[in-house]
This record gives structure tokens, sequence and C-alpha cells, in this order.
């Protein structure tokens, strides 16, 4: 078991027709792979708004991206260098940041 998994925890969460219909619908129409990349990203964005923290480590936000970015990125991942859009953009920014860095010196 790696220390990821470890710090992973799975839960059972019960709903309704509608909802898991509705649910359904925003993972086939795109964007999203699955309805539990859903539900995660939907309780972090709810913790986020309501546990004002400054201990946070981290942030969430929302990027607008195109059609063509948004076509590459899933190329990315299908060729097996990243598991999903996040992380292909928490590289990109670190990235980005260790170049900044690197620049000023």
């Amino acid at each position: 078991m790696s220390d990821d998994e470890k710090n992973e925890f799975r839960i059972t969460v019960r709903l309704d027709k509608d909802l898991y219909d509705a649910l359904n619908r925003l993972v086939e129409e795109g964007g999203i792979k699955s309805i539990s990349e859903l539900v995660r990203s939907a309780l972090l964005e709810y913790i986020d708004e309501h546990m004002k923290s400054e201990n946070k480590n981290y942030i969430i936000t929302k990027i607008k991206l195109t059609k063509i970015e948004l076509e590459k990125i899933r190329e990315i991942i299908e060729n097996g260098e990243f598991i999903d859009e996040q992380e292909v953009i928490r590289n990109a920014i670190r990235r980005y940041l260790e170049t900044m860095e690197q620049n000023k010196k």
C-alpha cells in the first residue's frame, strides 16, 4: 500500500435516482471523468467556502480552458504521463514557479 493510499478513505453515499442521474449527466457531458471526481471536487469546494482557515494547505480555483487546451491535457493523460487533469495543472504550475525562481537568480 502506497503512502497516498494510506491517506485516502472510501465512503458510501446513498443517492436517490434523480440525483444519481443528474451526476451521471454531468460526467457524460465531459470535463469530469467520474462521479467520484465530481463529488470530491464538490466537497472540497464546500469545505473551502465554509472553513475559512488560515492554515489551509490548498486552494480551490476554477480555470477556464479553451477546447484545444483541454484536448491537449486529455491527450497527455491518455499517453500515461499524468493521472488526471488536476495533476497536469499542478505539475505545470510547479514547473512555472521553479522556472520563475531560477530566473530570479
